[in-house]
């Protein structure tokens, strides 16, 4: 019976010397991928965030631009009309 384990073990030892580095292989790449999408995940709700800051920035800028105690009763207020920009000189 021992006989029979140890040559076994001798021939699966052989046909399988190799198979922890092609796991270890395959799970390091699994791992990388893994860790790119998270990367790019992250970046992206990242620029989601940052677009949805500048929106509402740029909505509370151009509330602020109104003039409502200058509105004329019944008249809804307006902004006001900016000057036009000067030629710059070079």
């Amino acid at each position: 019976m021992t006989a029979t384990v140890t040559r076994l073990r001798r021939q699966l030892g052989e046909s399988e010397s190799g198979m922890v580095t092609a796991f270890v292989v395959v799970f390091t790449l699994a791992l990388l991928v893994m860790a790119g999408l998270v990367l790019d995940g992250g970046l992206a709700l990242s620029a989601k965030v940052q677009a949805i800051d500048d929106a509402q920035a740029a909505a509370r800028a151009g509330a602020q631009a109104i003039d409502i105690p200058l509105a004329p009763p019944g008249r809804s207020p307006s902004i006001p009309p900016r000057p036009p920009p000067t030629p710059s000189s070079t």
